[in-house]
This record gives structure tokens, sequence and C-alpha cells, in this order.
């Protein structure tokens, strides 16, 4: 008897064991069957929450449209200036109201001498309060004459200056560049007309500035004496209202106190 119970206990120990696997696995699987579940029933909720935007990630994000181009309004410093108006000559420029205007000259002004066996008018322009000692800009119209003359007095033109081919108001002209000033000779017509703007070292840059103001607001407009057969525009009343314009150009966007004052090609809003 001792031999059989002795026999039979090994069989009994590995029972036991694999009873004992058997209910661990069984612990196991339950616990990954309820993690399923969990995991399972997490999915659904986190759907059901993104749909409904409960979450700030589930938001959608909406590119905001973008702002179109707006045009600015730049201040004109010209806006109160005055209009000269020459209806022999056909031009008008506005120029700065403080500086002092004189046309009352009868024959053109080059290269700092007048000459008279040369037909023509003189217009000037001086920075004050010292006069044309500090800033002249001079406006010289000569008529039913050739470049190579206007030239022989205009010296320095040819010899001293830089120049360069540049487009005046619609028309070829040359542009020279000389250390205390630039001078433009603008052929048209029966006309020949040499812009100069001279400065001293101290007033160079508003004097620059001026002078560049000034060729910006200078317009061609039909003249009688020239023979156009046409009314000038000076007679024609221009309503005081302010005018908006944009230069198609530079899509630069300015106010002109009048209608009659927005420059050539630009646009009228």
């Amino acid at each position: 008897m001792a031999d059989e119970l002795i026999e039979q206990q090994p069989e009994n120990k590995t029972a036991n064991l694999a009873e004992g696997q058997n209910s661990n696995l069984s612990g196991q699987g339950k616990l990954v069957l309820i993690l399923v579940i969990l995991g399972v029933v997490l999915v659904l909720y986190l759907i059901s929450a993104s749909s409904r935007g409960l979450f700030p990630f589930s938001e959608k994000i909406i590119a905001s449209p973008t702002p179109a181009p707006t045009a600015i309004s730049t201040p004109d410093e010209t806006s109160d200036w005055k209009t000269y108006r020459n209806k022999d000559f056909g031009f008008e420029f506005r120029y700065d109201k403080n500086w002092k205007l004189s046309d009352d000259n009868r024959s053109p002004y080059l290269e700092g001498q007048w000459v008279s066996n040369l037909k023509g008018k003189t217009i000037f322009l001086c920075l004050p309060p010292t006069g044309c000692q500090d800033a002249t800009i001079i406006i010289s119209v000569v008529e039913d004459s050739t470049l190579d003359e206007v030239f022989k007095y205009e010296k320095s033109f040819k010899t001293v200056g830089h120049l360069r081919d540049i487009n005046f108001v619609g028309l070829p002209a040359t542009e020279g560049t000389f250390s205390s000033g630039t001078s433009i000779v603008v052929p048209k017509d029966k006309l020949i007309l040499i812009i100069s703007g001279w400065h001293n070292h101290d007033n160079k840059l508003h004097a620059y500035k001026v002078f560049n103001q000034i060729l910006s607001t200078f317009k061609f407009i039909p003249s009688t004496s020239l023979g156009t057969g046409e009314p000038n525009q000076s007679d024609q009343p221009c309503i005081q209202v302010i005018t908006p314009a944009r230069n198609p150009e530079t899509g630069e966007v300015k106010d002109f106190p009048t209608p009659c004052d927005v420059p050539e090609g630009w646009i009228k809003l």
C-alpha cells in the first residue's frame, strides 16, 4: 500500500499544477477581454466627442480670406501751392506759395547771362528769405531757335554735365546733372524749354525736393499763340473740389485741389 501511495503522489502534483495554470489563463483572458471592451468604449466615445466638437483638436481650421489690397491715400504736399499758367507758350506748373515768382523778364536767361538776341522769356522762382542766392528754379523759353543755337550759350550742359535722355511730360528731353544743380532741355513745337534748378550746399536737399515736385506738376496746354487753333485750357473754369487720382504706372493715389490739377495719364477716382 505504501508503495502505491508513493507512486500516485507525482500524478496528483501534476494534476494540481495543470489546474492552477488553467485557472491563471482564465484570469488573464478575462483581463484582456475587459481591456478590449474598455478600449472599444473609449474609441467610440472619442469618435462621438470629436464629431460634436468637444475637443480643441476637433475644431475645423478655416483659412481666413486674404484681405484685398486697399489704396493708401498719400497726403499731397502741393495741395496748397499756387498755379502758374502761361497762355502764350502753353504750359503750366504749380509752385510753393512761399517761393517768390517773377515772370516779367522778356529774354532767355542761359547759363547765368541774359541772351537778348534770342526771342523768349524767363520765369524765376526764388527761395525766401534770401531771394535767389540760396536756391533758384529758372524756366527759360526760347522761341524759333535750334538746340545748336541754345547750346552756344549753355556750354557747360554739353561739356560738364552728366547727360541722359529722359521723357518729360510725354516728350523726349535731355537732362544734365551738375555739382550745383540740374537742367532739363525740352524741345516742343517752335519752343525750347530749359528748366533748371540751382542751389547752394546748405539748401541742396530741400531745393532738389521742391524742384522735382514742381516738375511733377508741369503740364502742357493748348495755346492759340503757337498756332494750335484751340482755346487755352486756362480760360475754362475749373471747379474747386478735392479730386483723388491714381497713377496707373506706380499705383500711387493722391488728392488734387481741382480736377484740372490731375496730371495727364492719371486716373480720377
